[in-house]
């Protein structure tokens, strides 16, 4: 009687540990999916940027937005939650692409160009919502994302400092 109970109390454990086992399989399916998304994303935003700086107006050329480098003021006052760079991520336990800053503020916040320039992009953009991107110039751009309004359209010419979106926290993939 003993061992058959042994055996019912390892049958139970084996049953608990595979459906255990077959839900971490489908949560690592999912973050796979998630991270995969986040990646085809990023890649979409360097291919627009890519694809307006190569046929981008050099309007901007005369600025010299280079020689103002880590000079810039921030788009928005806030506290920095994510600076720019590779950052490792808990949830996929790898290193995930991030080519800018993300800063907490409040909604509708003004967002302010950081520099002048030329919109070169001004709509809706997968993973990053209601999307502005400023043209500099000398191949510089700004890419200012998740507004909940956008101010400015695609031509427009606009001035360091010009209110140019309201902050928010469309389109974000989380």
């Amino acid at each position: 009687a003993r061992e058959m109970e042994r055996r019912q109390e390892l049958g139970s454990v084996k049953q608990e540990r595979s459906r255990m086992l077959s839900g971490l399989q489908q949560e690592t399916s999912k973050q796979q999916e998630l991270l995969d998304e986040m990646m085809e994303t990023e890649k979409a935003l360097a291919s627009l940027v890519k694809t307006l700086a190569e046929g981008g107006s050099s309007a901007g050329a005369a600025l010299g937005f280079g020689r103002y480098r880590g000079l810039l003021p921030w788009p928005v006052p806030g506290k920095l939650l994510v600076p720019f760079g590779a950052q490792k991520s808990a949830r996929f336990e790898t290193l995930v692409p991030h080519p800018g800053i993300e800063i907490a503020v409040t909604a509708g916040e003004p967002v302010r160009a950081v520099h002048e320039g030329e919109v070169a992009f001004s709509d809706w953009f997968k993973g990053y919502g209601n999307l502005i991107v400023l043209d500099h110039g000398d191949g510089y751009m700004s890419v200012y994302a998740h507004a909940s309004e956008r101010k400015v359209a695609a031509g427009d010419r606009v001035e360091a400092g010009q209110v140019i979106a309201s902050a928010g926290d469309t389109g974000s993939l989380e």
